[in-house]
């Protein structure tokens, strides 16, 4: 599937989160039931790195990352994973950030890539995350959240907020901003709405393509958000269907994918075309302006 994404001639490449999956031993998935050590990080990096094509195309094209659980190294991992540090040190190992013009460092494994005049916000859901047990908790954490929405502040861009797992999931019983800490999203919300600024938002986690309409009463103005995973993960079909959503405007399930984006600028407005395919090819296609 890799040569098939890269057939497309991108730009740049995004890589959202379960990039690999840290958190098995013997080709047997176990979650969360052993905390994946430093040493099988590593190991399973290197597995990644030396396995799949991402890494071996003929014409390299820059990739920016960010992670979930199973590259952060446990199952619904939160700020409590013991191995929290050494999983960054390894991560940044593997995908390094460069700080330049256009690249910033921001908190945990995260950054803020300025092209194509947009802001996309690479943020860690993981290392500052409290326990999905806490309702009243922090998604993002006080210090990224505030840094966050004081950069977008100052911007007149339009602005991409990209994270592992969805913002705009509180539909359905697995992780997400909104149906772990919902205190906080209705915060997060209502910040963007008074910022006054136009924001896209873009995950993963969820083993399908989802494409939700945010109306403007929620953040402001009319946005999206797009979910496509994974690459090369397990799918389940009728996953849609078992989990109603009031949001969705379209997506698919049951198959691996990778998603396309064409960005540009029309009478004033951002043109978003964006097109899902599968390993059978184009299974979406469609455009929005914002």
């Amino acid at each position: 599937i890799w040569p098939k994404a890269f057939a497309h001639n991108p730009d740049v490449a995004f890589l959202i989160g379960d990039n690999l999956y840290a958190d098995i031993y013997s080709g047997i998935y176990i979650g969360s039931q052993i905390p994946s050590s430093p040493a099988h990080l590593w190991k399973r990096h290197v597995d990644h790195a030396m396995t799949m094509k991402v890494y071996r195309m003929k014409h390299l094209v820059p990739t920016y990352v960010t992670w979930d659980d199973h590259d952060y190294g446990l199952n619904d991992g939160d700020k409590s994973y013991k191995f929290k540090k050494e999983a960054t040190e390894i991560f940044k190992a593997f995908f390094p950030i460069y700080n330049k013009k256009n690249q910033k460092t921001s908190f945990g494994v995260g950054s803020l890539l300025n092209i194509a005049d947009q802001n996309f916000y690479f943020l860690d859901g993981r290392s500052f995350r409290d326990s999905g047990e806490n309702k009243k908790g922090y998604h993002l954490g006080q210090a990224q959240r505030k840094w966050l929405v004081s950069d977008i502040k100052k911007s007149s861009k339009l602005n991409w907020l990209i994270m592992g797992d969805q913002f705009f999931g509180g539909y359905h019983p697995f992780e997400s901003f909104e149906g772990l800490h919902p205190i906080e999203f209705l915060k997060f919300k209502k910040e963007l709405k008074e910022l006054g600024k136009r924001y896209l938002f873009l995950s993963g986690d969820r083993h399908l393509v989802e494409i939700m309409k945010i109306d403007s009463d929620e953040v402001g103005s009319d946005s999206l958000e797009y979910t496509v995973s994974g690459m090369h993960t397990k799918t389940y079909e009728g996953a849609l269907k078992r989990d109603p959503n009031k949001r969705r405007i379209d997506g698919f399930d049951g198959k691996e994918n990778y998603g396309i984006f064409e960005i540009k600028k029309s009478d004033g407005k951002n043109q978003i075309k964006f097109k899902a395919y599968s390993l059978k090819g184009e299974l979406i296609n469609r455009v929005d302006y914002l």
